[in-house]
């Protein structure tokens, strides 16, 4: 049997995608010709289960502050990207995470913020002002952004008190529609959907019968206002179906410990896999961050 309880802690608490917690701003400021499909703001997502700082694009953060700091675009995105490599190559594999996107089956990988700081620090690629107000931005956000949700009895967790592990209601997430539905064939990604979603409600209910909850909803056609609610394990198991060979699901096949994407998907679907405590519900309503927003100081001193 797989350790599912490790799956889980390469995963959020809040859900499958990490809450953005932290947005720093203002990097575009006065910058001409920033174009309108680059990013230019840094952001900081919630972590894996159980640690306590917030994860970091590597590739990202520094196209945004390469940019800043004077250089074209094509430059800094190459060398975003080499720099990236050079950290991933420095860091444990525990360090090194994919979080699902939605719209992007090869979601970036992230990794801790001291990671990133410290690999900055190191190369002096940054000048130290800028690097000391995004030092003390970045620290003071596990104390201070709250999560809230249908768990935390009236009291909104931060980052340094959430829960180890997903509370039961963030077990369950929103499907208003086909994940991953625009990667290729958008109509025959969509009858592909359908077709799985038929076989699962068979399997919906023979694990229910044997958990004694439900781990799928289904949205009843006639109600346009109605959505899907799965079980995250669930969806999971859609994510390997439509694209086995993503790079997020090659994620969760190493994270799991499972030999093939077909020993996962069968693992997603094995009643003694759905040990950790799951509650069904409307997951419209789930554990959301009020995200923090900061603009650098213009100009760095």
């Amino acid at each position: 049997m797989l350790d599912m309880t490790a799956l889980l802690r390469t995963q959020p608490v809040s859900g499958l995608s990490p809450q953005l917690m932290g947005i720093i701003d203002g990097f575009a400021h006065g910058i001409a010709d920033w174009l309108p499909y680059e990013p230019s703001s840094i952001w900081l997502l919630e972590p894996p289960a159980g640690q306590r700082e917030v994860f970091m694009d590597p590739v990202r953060t520094l196209s945004v502050l390469y940019r800043h700091l004077g250089q074209s675009a094509e430059t800094a995105s190459t060398r975003a990207r080499a720099d990236s490599q050079t950290l991933y190559a420095e860091l444990p594999a525990s360090d090194k995470t994919r979080f699902y996107d939605n719209m992007e089956p090869n979601s970036p990988l992230c990794v801790p913020a001291s990671a990133l700081l410290n690999f900055l620090n190191r190369t002096g690629a940054v000048p130290a002002a800028l690097m000391s107000f995004m030092g003390t931005t970045i620290n003071a956000i596990p104390a201070s952004v709250r999560f809230t949700g249908l768990d935390d009895h009236g009291v909104p967790w931060t980052l340094n008190s959430l829960p180890a592990l997903p509370p039961p209601t963030a077990m369950i997430e929103f499907v208003p529609a086909p994940a991953w539905e625009y990667q290729g064939d958008l109509e025959a990604n969509t009858r592909q959907f359908n077709a799985w979603r038929n076989r699962m409600r068979t399997i919906a209910a023979r694990l229910e019968q044997s958990l004694g909850e439900a781990v799928y909803r289904f949205a009843k056609p006639s109600i346009d206002t109605d959505d899907d609610n799965v079980h995250r394990f669930l969806l999971l198991h859609w994510l390997c179906s439509l694209l086995p060979q993503s790079d997020y699901v090659r994620f969760l096949v190493d994270a799991s410990g499972a030999a093939t994407v077909d020993a996962l998907k069968r693992a997603l679907i094995d009643p003694a896999s759905y040990a950790h405590p799951f509650k069904m519900h409307d997951a419209f309503f789930g554990v959301n961050a009020c995200t923090s927003r900061t603009d650098i100081p213009n100009p760095v001193a």
